[in-house]
């Protein structure tokens, strides 16, 4: 899985929120791992998995797939989702 720091202003403008209002905590861009990130204290212990979990099973397991997360936030789905294999495009609407 690649992380990368290409973000829309609107997510690079809510990931610098969290992270001064989580001085101390890991950023998605300093976490060694998907799971490292969906456990950090800037996110709660994820719900993805258990979110996915129904709906995983009936997706096509033969490639990945290329999948649009709309309204991100912290960006938990996206994570997991790409640990998963898959190819995932964030974003969150600016309001």
């Amino acid at each position: 899985m690649k992380i990368t720091t290409e973000f829309s202003p609107g997510v690079a403008a809510e990931i610098e929120v969290f992270e001064k209002s989580c001085a101390g905590d890991l950023s998605l861009l300093e976490c060694a791992s998907a799971e490292e990130y969906m456990k950090s204290s800037l996110t709660g212990v994820s719900s993805a998995p258990a979110s996915y979990a129904a709906l995983l099973p009936h997706l096509r397991n033969d490639r990945p797939l290329t999948i649009l997360d709309v309204g991100v936030g912290v960006g938990q789905s996206s994570v997991f989702l790409a640990s998963k294999g898959h190819t995932v495009f964030s974003i969150e609407p600016v309001g």
